[in-house]
């Protein structure tokens, strides 16, 4: 069975883990324990080696690159956010660490997880931590006959740690540590991170990583900040797609945008679906309306207008949500306006909408989950390298949910809080294929 774009996102969780829930067996247990565990570390390790350099002085190396990657990694699954907790961590589970790990000489002290980690190359460590996630993924994609979606969602955000900065009585302030982010939503991983300066870079950051990307089939969604004329060319030069938000920053295209949907057209559109849509939900003592209203834009209207410098422009976007709290019945109303080159239905650019909430909620659940918000490390490498770990952590623990049956990410990371060694186990065992597939097959064979 197949699944549209809009049926992909718009599913229970707004993501694909959604449907692999649906297509999961309802017998068969996936095999763990020390052979699954030693199998899947040992594909990590090979990634380690193979993707980032060593930048320490080959003689006076005394732990191995990979012992001290993996270590912190187990260390971040066990709630570490610091390195001084990673090396507790490793201390506690010593004999447990050796399972999958040699430790010949031992455990490193805090100082050492800190220091290597503010040499690593952040674009080697984050080549090796995306492609063990996304051959996870797609691994059991493939198992599950899981479809592709026919238009993937990048999603395009910063994000600010903002225990990362100091501001002591001295000249030099040490300012926050801003990250980009470049989101995936079909599978819940964040395909690229950039440590940026400050708001003003984010734009030319946000472009250099697009420049690099295979856009074709992609929508790439943003904020108002990205919304640059700069950045649509790039996309639409890579074969892609945008949807991109309007504010102040862009005051004469927001106001052409806004002077489309006059009260005619809006009563007009309410009648063709293909133009307007509406989603009502209720939650938290609170009722939501989203009406989404299309306005298309002919190749003949762009010519000269305002429209003119955003590349293949073909439709503005009006967001008109409203919401009523039921208990004071307090009443709000916010429009927004997005501009576009697709042309198809509002519904599909609807659902695009709405599913650029996930990098925000990703951003959320690095803070509540990983204790982002409150890493104090000051070294912007070492502090990029860990926040690739949290990540990491993070898409497995949503690769772990469907199939753990939990309801919410939280428990499963109260899996590890509880029974951390279980948790390792079965955390590895979700990344195996060959467990997955038997799991399938006893599945199959007690149906």
């Amino acid at each position: 069975m197949g699944y549209s774009y809009e049926e992909m996102v718009m599913s229970k969780g707004t993501d694909v883990f959604a449907l692999i829930a649906n297509v999961l067996p309802t017998a068969g247990e996936l095999s763990s324990g020390k052979k699954v565990g030693k199998r899947v570390i040992n594909r990590l390790i090979r990634l380690i080696d193979e993707e980032i350099t060593d930048p320490r002085q080959e003689g006076k190396v005394v732990y191995p690159l990979h012992e001290i990657i993996v270590l912190t990694f187990f260390g971040v699954l066990a709630g570490a956010d610091n390195f001084s907790a990673v090396a507790a961590c490793a201390h506690y589970k010593e004999q447990f660490f050796r399972t999958f790990l040699p430790l010949k000489q031992g455990i490193p002290t805090h100082d050492t997880f800190n220091r290597v980690f503010s040499l690593i190359d952040l674009a080697e460590m984050e080549r090796a931590v995306v492609t063990f996630v996304s051959d996870s993924f797609n691994d059991l994609r493939k198992l599950l006959k899981v479809p592709e979606p026919e238009m993937k969602q990048l999603c395009v955000d910063g994000k600010v740690s903002r225990g990362s900065g100091r501001n002591p009585e001295t000249e030099q302030e040490i300012r926050d540590i801003q990250t980009l982010h470049v989101y995936s939503v079909a599978d819940g991983i964040c395909l690229s991170s950039r440590q940026i300066d400050g708001k003003s870079n984010e734009i030319p950051a946000a472009q250099k990583i697009l420049a690099t990307m295979d856009l074709k089939n992609t929508l790439v969604t943003f904020d108002a900040m990205h919304t640059q004329t700069e950045t649509v060319a790039i996309i639409v030069a890579h074969k892609g797609y945008y949807l991109g938000g309007l504010k102040g920053n862009q005051q004469t295209m927001l106001e052409e945008s806004a002077y489309l949907f006059t009260e005619g057209y809006l009563q007009q559109a309410q009648s063709d679906a293909r133009l307007h849509c509406r989603y009502t939900e209720k939650a938290h003592n609170q009722i939501e309306i989203m009406d989404f209203t299309l306005a298309r834009i002919p190749a003949a209207g762009v010519a000269g207008s305002v429209f003119s410098p955003w590349a293949g422009i073909k439709s503005v976007l009006r967001y008109d949500r409203q919401t009523e709290h039921l208990v004071n019945g307090k009443k709000t109303r916010e429009i927004r306006y997005y501009i576009s080159n697709c042309s198809g239905n509002v519904s599909e650019l609807a659902a695009a909408v709405r599913a650029h909430w996930q990098v925000e909620s990703f951003h959320w659940l690095l803070d509540v989950m990983f204790s982002d918000d409150a890493n104090s490390t000051v070294n912007r490498r070492a502090s990029g390298n860990m926040l690739l770990l949290k990540k990491m952590a993070l898409s497995l623990y949503r690769l772990m949910k469907p199939m753990e049956k939990a309801k919410h990410l939280s428990d499963v990371k109260r899996l590890f809080e509880y029974a951390y060694e279980e948790g390792i186990y079965r955390l590895l065992a979700h990344c195996d294929a060959v467990s997955i597939q038997k799991a399938l097959e006893q599945a199959q064979g007690t149906s």
